[in-house]
This record gives C-alpha cells, structure tokens and sequence, in this order.
C-alpha cells in the first residue's frame, strides 16, 4: 500500500510527499529484510541513490551472514550509480563466489550496467537469471531479472524491459509474502510457546494456592480439633464436678437436720429443746410448704413468743428464721428434683411445690444450698438409692 501511493504520488509530480511515504517505511522499527529490499529498490528506481545506500546498510547490519550476499551487491550498485566505482568493486569483491555463480554473475552485470555497457550486462544477466533458474534461487532470479530491466531499458528495448519489470515484481512480491508468512509462523510459535509458559505458571500458580488452602485447611481442621478436644474435656470435668454436687445434695436432702454442738461457756438448753420442738413441728406437719407461713403462726402453734423463736434459731443454728424456712423448703426442692416422676413440672412448679413464693427466691435459694440451679441440677441428677416420698399435703393455716 506505501508503494502504491508512493508511485501515485510520483507519477502526479509530487516527489516530496512521494518520498515522505517511503522513508517513513524505513522509520518503523521492523526488521523486516525483504521489505527493505523493495524500499532500496524503489528508491533507485527513483534515483534517490543517498536513501538506498542507508536501507541497504540497514539489511546489511540484519543479515550479515546470509549467502547471497545481495546486500552487497545492492550497496554495490549504489555507490556504481554514485560514481563511486572504486568504493563499488570494494563491495563487490566482498560478494561470495565468481562469475561462474549466480551471485558473482549478477554483481558483474550490474558493474557493466553503471560502466554503460549494456550489450555485455545483458548477457551476463542472462547467464546469472539461468543459474537462478537451475538452482531455484528466487532471490538472485530476482536480482537478475532487475538487472535486465535497466540493460534493457539503457538499450532501448522498452518492451522486454517492461516484461523484465513485471517478472522482477511478480518475484518480489511472492517473496514478501513468503518471508512475510515466516515472520508470522514465528510469531505464532513465540505466541504459543508464551502462551504455554503462562497457562503452566497459571497452572503452578492455581496449585501452589490450592496446596495451600489445603494447608490452611488442615491447620484449621487441628485447631478445631484441639479447641473441641479442650471443651469436651472441660465439659467433662464440670459435668463431673456437677454430679459430685447432685450426690452430696441429695445425701444431704436424706439426713435430718442436724443440731450444731453447743458453745463451750453458753447456757443455750433452753433454745435448744425450743429448736428441737420446731424441728419436730417441721418434719410432722411441713407448714413450710406454705409460701405464706410467718414466724408469727409457727411461734403461735408452739405456744411462744415470736422474738424467742427468732432468737433460738438464730442462736442455735446460726440462721434467721427465713433461711431456716427456705432451708427446708430446697431440700423438698432436691427430692423433688431427684425423683424422675416429677419431670413433667416445670422449675416454676417444683419452687411453688416446695413452698417457695417466687420462682426468683427459689433460684437463689437452691444455688447457695447446692451450688448448682435447678435444671443443672436435673440434667446431672442420679436416681435416688431409695425411694423418696412425695411431699405431704400443705396443711391449713392455723387459726387464731
């Protein structure tokens, strides 16, 4: 497409913005040796000798090692079409081979060009284009086939020189496609190979990630594990600790109440033989079982005064008379508890049963008597080694 408006431009005189075109080809960083090739050629063709000879330097520097040599020949030529023949054999005699070869054939046929000796380029041209043709070297047919477009052209034979050209494009162009094609199935061997190495360093990655979550996994899964090994065994110890205390209260619900030994240098028979009388009154009717019971009718049914009473089981069991009550009361409480055929009644049931007013005051009560609450209690009970009674009724209140 450069080419094409290159030569637009030049047939339609603009030469300047003709030459803006090709030489921004020889801008673009492409390493692009056949594409170089037909921009030196063009340009010689439009006898900007100076521009050849730096994009013939440029496929020089590229392709230093390459057999043909035809970098040479072409700097060659452009320092023949300078004038320069001294610096122009120099690079011919650089070229490999002689002649008797196709590319020592062509560089002496372009040397005979630029001396002005047409009859004899011709032949030599001849004779280089059917050693290209033997050996199917499409690069020197080329070179040659150009070399017989200016022999014929300087001769005069415009038509041969025009078949000449169409050949030396046809070959150019077929060329450029073919170098082209390779340049894309490198490109696409890099890409694929690029393309390996990143899904491989994907794949590596994606599995360095899964073996480590499988690592973080793991560690959670033994930490989890720790953690529920420590709560089971904790669980088990309080759940142990808790039936020792269900078993030493329901060993303490079964006793009777026993009298503190009297104080050394104290009088107290009196209030003890009192208390013994309240035990009694307790034990045979359980007026406690009343949530409403004062001290006032429990000191009325024993026939004393109600500061007495107080005093005595103060005095003796080292309690006021509401402890004392709500003492009694939980031990019916932990009976109750321990019975299974009382596990349909809820906690608010058993505490009115047992004479508590309040689900509240029972609560309290049951924990500073037994340590535990009452559900703890039932989830750690064991069954009774004897049967419990069930409590007797709640008697009337007294009458005064």
């Amino acid at each position: 497409m450069y080419f094409d408006m290159a030569d637009w431009f030049f047939k339609h005189n603009d030469r300047e913005r003709a030459l803006l075109i090709l030489t921004s080809i020889a801008d673009l960083e492409l390493e692009n040796a056949s594409l170089f090739r037909l921009l030196g050629y063009r340009l010689k063709e439009y006898k900007e000798y100076a521009l050849e000879t730096y994009v013939c330097q440029k496929v020089i520097k590229w392709r230093p090692m390459e057999p043909q040599s035809y970098r040479d020949y072409a700097l060659a030529l452009s320092y023949a079409a300078l004038k320069d023949f001294g610096r122009a054999r120099e690079y011919a005699d650089r070229v490999k081979g002689d002649e008797n070869s196709t590319v020592g054939a062509n560089v002496r046929a372009s040397l005979l060009i630029c001396e002005g000796r047409y009859a004899e380029a011709l032949e030599v041209a001849r004779r280089a284009l059917a050693m290209g043709e033997a050996t199917s070297n499409e690069s020197e047919m080329r070179n040659s086939l150009h070399i017989l477009y200016y022999a014929y052209k300087y001769s005069g034979d415009t038509a041969r020189a025009l078949d000449a050209f169409e050949r030396f494009s046809e070959k150019g162009q077929r060329l450029t496609d073919e170098s082209f094609e390779r340049q894309v199935n490198v490109a696409q061997v890099r890409f694929d190979t690029l393309l390996k190495e990143e899904r491989l360093a994907a794949s590596e990655k994606q599995n360095s990630l899964y073996r480590r979550g499988l690592l973080i996994i793991g560690c959670a899964f033994l930490v989890a594990a720790a953690l529920l090994a420590l709560v089971v065994s904790y669980y088990r110890k309080i759940r142990k600790a808790h039936r020792a205390l269900v078993q030493k209260s329901q060993q303490w619900a079964r006793e009777p109440i026993a009298l503190p030994s009297a104080s050394a240098g104290r009088d107290d028979t009196g209030r003890r033989v009192l208390v013994e009388k309240l035990d009694e009154l307790m034990s045979r009717e359980k007026p406690y079982l009343r949530p409403d019971l004062t001290i006032v009718e429990v000191a009325g049914a024993l026939d004393i005064n109600r500061t007495y009473l107080s005093d005595a089981v103060n005095r003796v069991l080292g309690n006021s008379f509401t402890t004392y009550l709500n003492e009694l009361r939980v031990r019916d409480a932990v009976n109750l508890i321990s019975d299974p055929s009382y596990d349909q009644y809820t906690v608010d049931g058993l505490a009115r049963m047992s004479g508590f007013a309040n689900r509240k005051t029972f609560h309290n009560a049951f924990v500073r008597t037994t340590g535990l609450t009452p559900s703890e209690f039932r989830r750690n009970r064991a069954t009774p080694p004897a049967p419990i009674l069930a409590p007797a009724p709640v008697p009337a209140r007294p009458k005064h």
